[in-house]
């Protein structure tokens, strides 16, 4: 997360020279300079694929940077899979035990042209417990979650399932299995928790309610727990909403949640995590009593509502959807292009970066007692690649900053100094709880200063506004979504 904070920060820096070098945003007429982007000509299709670039561009920084990754909800991975039946046989003193295992050749794809393709984690709720595994740092499915599993490209790891009595094929129903899985490739994409409040208001708006739970079904509960009899910090809960399979309970918790009806009340044991970050309670036996206040049928009331198929395809269409919000300006002043960049904006930028090639090479000199033409070639590739640099980086610095000014004549806003401090509290707030920087207002002025921090802010009004008058008219209509 600091790595996002400082990103910001380099962004409030690389804007500072915008105010003050004699160029009159509010004056100028921004036409001659830009051709800004008709932004009410966008399509939900366009950010579609803008998503889908993304996720290749955060699938190519794992695989580039060799990068741990968990395997998140709305994740797309090539796996390798390996499937062993396990037993166990006593001596006949029982003295010891032997353990064996044996390929289930039905589940195993681990040849060089045989293995699973595209498999997306949450799309199917049947294999809740198999995504778990790949997601949570388990040993066996059925242990607490404790953390998120790290993985690599290419590095096989292992997890336990027991499979249920009831399943089809008596060679592995009811019997423990070990999954031995490789990730080969991945395309990211963003975790079903980060669209926790939009899935939550589809349901409130419209959900459709039935009698008896199903796997993968949202539930509405009350739950009181209680350890040696005793409550504990966070013990009780009213109204909590729920998705059984999803992950937010124990496995034992979130199991005994299916097959229960609207009103009934029952009590289940489960036992915390050994590292549950409450140690009070961790590795302690709980007593949960629950009462099932509602359930909803999570695809069936995707169905009715909206155009798409199930709960995956409404998951999907969020994450576009956030995506786009979040990006509307990125894909104006991409779209946008610049006409004549202003000599006195120029000029400004390319003196800011100068004085970054400046330091950089001063600093290489320095490490490897190098001449600056040598430092220039190690950071940049040559001298002529330092210039390049300077002009490239100011002529995109300058063009985001009149698209900013330009997109906010075209919307109207006012951007009064009372919004500014708004903003710029919501920043120091961000920093303290993100990154913990404990900066006062007037610190973060001195350090980034006043009109730095004025472009950040009005580039993100700006967005928001496009939001609010500008989404594409293709955008799906998903009940709840503000």
């Amino acid at each position: 997360m600091k790595k996002t904070v400082c990103l910001i920060l380099l962004v409030a820096m690389t804007a500072g020279l915008l105010c003050g070098c004699g160029f009159n945003y509010d004056k100028e007429d921004l036409s001659k300079y830009v051709d800004l982007a008709d932004y009410e000509s966008f399509t939900f299709a366009d950010f579609e694929n803008r998503y889908a670039e993304y996720r290749k561009y955060l699938a190519e920084q794992i695989k580039s940077n060799n990068y741990t990754f968990a395997i998140d909800d709305g994740f797309s991975v090539d796996i390798s899979v390996t499937a062993e039946i396990i037993s166990e046989e006593s001596s006949g003193d029982g003295s010891t035990t032997t353990v064996s295992y044996t390929r289930y050749e039905k589940w195993c794809f681990d040849g060089d042209d045989k293995c699973i393709e595209n498999y997306c984690i949450g799309k199917n709720p049947a294999n809740q417990k198999f995504d778990n595994g790949l997601h949570y740092n388990l040993k066996d499915v059925a242990d607490g979650y404790e953390s998120e599993r790290e993985v690599s490209i290419d590095k096989p790891f292992s997890f336990t399932m027991t499979i249920p009595s009831s399943y089809e094929d008596d060679t592995v129903a009811g019997k423990p299995v070990r999954f031995t899985v490789t990730v080969t490739d991945v395309l990211p994409g963003t975790a079903e928790d980060e669209l926790y409040s939009e899935i939550n208001a589809f349901f409130e708006k419209c959900g459709y309610k039935k009698d008896k739970s199903e796997n993968g079904d949202w539930v509405v509960i009350d739950f009181t727990a209680t350890v040696d009899g005793k409550s504990f910090k966070g013990n009780t809960a009213e109204n909590f909403k729920v998705r059984i399979g999803g992950g937010y309970f124990f496995e034992s918790l979130d199991s005994s949640l299916i097959g229960r009806r609207a009103g009934e009340k029952y009590e289940v044991d489960v036992t915390f995590p050994e590292k549950y970050e409450d140690t009070s309670v961790a590795g302690k036996k709980a007593k949960f009593s629950v009462t099932v206040k509602e359930v909803y049928n999570t695809d069936e009331t995707v169905r009715k509502n909206t155009g798409f198929a199930d709960y995956y395809e409404l998951k999907n269409a969020l994450r576009v959807v956030n995506y786009m919000k979040n990006k509307m300006m990125d894909a104006v002043v991409e779209k946008s292009t610049v006409k004549e960049y202003p000599k006195a904006l120029i000029t400004q930028y390319e003196k800011l970066y100068e004085d970054e090639v400046a330091a950089n090479v001063a600093s290489a000199v320095k490490k490897h007692g190098v001449s600056e033409d040598e430092a220039k070639k190690l950071v940049y590739g040559s001298a002529a690649a330092a210039d390049e640099f300077v002009k490239t980086s100011a002529e995109k610095a300058v063009k985001e900053a009149l698209i900013t000014h330009a997109v906010k004549k075209a919307l109207g806003l006012k951007y009064t100094n009372a919004d500014y401090q708004k903003d710029l509290e919501n920043m120091r707030l961000y920093l303290l709880y993100y990154g913990g920087y404990n900066l006062t207002a007037s610190e973060l002025e001195g350090l980034y200063t006043k009109d730095a921090l004025k472009i950040q802010f009005l580039y993100q009004t700006c967005n928001e506004k496009l939001c609010e008058v500008a989404l594409p008219k293709d955008t799906p209509d998903i009940p709840g979504l503000k």
